[in-house]
């Protein structure tokens, strides 16, 4: 029976704190969609906010609501909307993103999901929409599908990468950009300038083979770009409506082709904030980032012991990163340091070198900070088998994957400490802070590796909480 109702609704649940991105995956896929005739709505809040608009959204009878899911709390959260919608309504929901596409076969167990959408979504779900409103039965022909033929998991052909990205483009208008607009300030040139900056995205995928990485899958190890053009347009548009003057780069590696990368930062005219890897970088690059202005890098260290680096396939050393570390102090780069905690087999003393290489760092380069996170074991990752040789025991049920949260320390990874690890990130965060007497007592705590006594992090942190509280006031 044809369905002439061309309302989808695009969901993202989000609880988290700090920087607002976008919801860019339903950006894409909404704008394939209304490309194609379909009235889309974006909705992207807490659950909380999304429960209170389940009734409107079913009384407009949407052709389905599709999930855009990432692996933790998101994932929870997800699972009980998609709960409600069913308990109410007999409206499709489809899943995609990172956490359906690795575990189609758990997530088309539950009687809350009729669809995943493997891998990129613009594609498939068109395919999709356009089979459910002619009313035609079966979906054998739309690849990068997964489905339910009469109680049956059914998994289509992955659909190709698409190599050059012309055709696709996000639709900002499908969202509000105001409410993600990050407005703070920085120091230029011995003066305090007020920056307004949005995130974007330029390129998909990474060609590296880091061993903990979702990309080895979900992309596949290719890269692909968006022609400069594209980009230019989109962040002149930002630039125009929204008055930015600084842009993050949510690429998952945003200078593989290091001219195209440089050409587009010298072309934009905006403050940039970036991704890269450690071992990219030349004097040349380094002085070429401070003449860009730029707010800050995203690196990717991740430990301290050259066996887990190899182990992680990094593709380069501890010696590495220190000489790298002393060219973007040079040039008075900043630069957030990124380390991962509890790789499989890391021991004590591994453990302890990661502790030493962050405080050597931290004195080298003085325009530097360090945010900390647990090893999130992603299926169908080099890494994860070997998690599971070493105790860890993958959720069964698509809900109790909001258990698996390396920033919220909830790994539940048999072989670590998680209070001793949540001791190295707090002590790691205030390397950076702007009182002195907190980084120097930081950096005593981390190089002694008095780890366990806690009294004092509590006090700290109360302060912490009341300046902030009195800075708002």
């Amino acid at each position: 029976m044809q369905n002439n109702n061309k309302k989808i609704y695009l969901v993202k649940l989000d609880e988290e704190a700090g920087e607002m991105i976008p919801p860019f995956g339903l950006l894409y896929v909404g704008g394939k969609l209304r490309s194609a005739g379909y009235d889309v709505k974006v909705i992207h809040a807490g659950q909380k906010a999304v429960t209170k608009q389940i009734d409107d959204v079913i009384k407009d009878e949407p052709l389905f609501i599709g999930f855009s899911v990432i692996t933790g709390s998101p994932t929870a959260a997800s699972v009980r909307i998609s709960q409600m919608f069913k308990a109410k309504s007999n409206i499709k929901i489809v899943w995609g993103g990172v956490h359906p596409s690795l575990l189609p076969q758990q997530c088309l167990a539950e009687d809350y999901i009729d669809f995943v959408i493997l891998q990129e979504g613009e594609e498939t779900a068109l395919a999709l929409a356009d089979q459910l409103s002619s009313g035609k039965q079966g979906f054998t022909e739309i690849n990068g599908l997964g489905y339910k033929d009469n109680g049956r998991i059914m998994i289509n052909n992955p659909r190709p990468l698409n190599r050059i990205l012309k055709a696709t483009r996000m639709d900002f208008d499908l969202i509000d950009l105001s409410k993600y607009v990050q407005e703070s300030f920085i120091q230029l040139d011995g003066k305090r300038k007020k920056i307004r900056k949005l995130s974007y995205i330029s390129s998909r995928g990474c060609p590296h083979n880091c061993g903990f990485c979702y990309n080895l899958k979900f992309n596949q190890r290719q890269w692909r770009y968006f022609p400069e053009n594209i980009v230019y347009e989109d962040i002149q548009y930002l630039k125009e409506k929204y008055k930015v003057n600084a842009i993050h780069f949510w690429d998952d590696n945003f200078f593989v082709d290091k001219a195209r990368a440089l050409n587009i930062l010298k072309h934009i005219g905006v403050f940039p904030e970036f991704e890269l890897r450690i071992d990219y970088i030349t004097e040349e690059l380094a002085a070429e980032f401070k003449k860009l202005n730029t707010i800050n890098l995203l690196i990717g260290a991740e430990s301290g012991s050259d066996r887990i680096l190899k182990l992680m396939n990094k593709g380069f050393s501890k010696t590495l990163m220190m000489d790298k570390a002393r060219v973007l102090a040079k040039y008075n780069v900043p630069v957030l340091y990124s380390f991962m905690l509890g790789a499989p087999t890391e021991k004590k003393e591994e453990l302890y070198q990661t502790i030493d290489l962050i405080a050597e760092i931290s004195q080298i380069h003085k325009n530097s900070s360090f945010t900390v996170g647990m090893y999130m074991p992603y299926p169908g990752t080099e890494l994860y088998q070997m998690a599971i040789k070493e105790g860890f025991t993958p959720p069964s049920r698509t809900e109790n994957w909001q258990l698996i949260d390396r920033w919220r320390n909830t790994v539940p990874l048999p072989w670590i400490d998680r209070n001793i690890y949540k001791s190295i990130r707090y002590f790691s965060a205030l390397l950076s802070d702007n009182n002195s007497l907190l980084r120097s007592w930081a950096l005593f705590r981390l190089k002694k590796k008095i780890l366990k006594f806690k009294l004092d992090i509590k006090i700290v942190a109360l302060l912490r909480k009341i300046n902030e509280f009195t800075d708002r006031k």
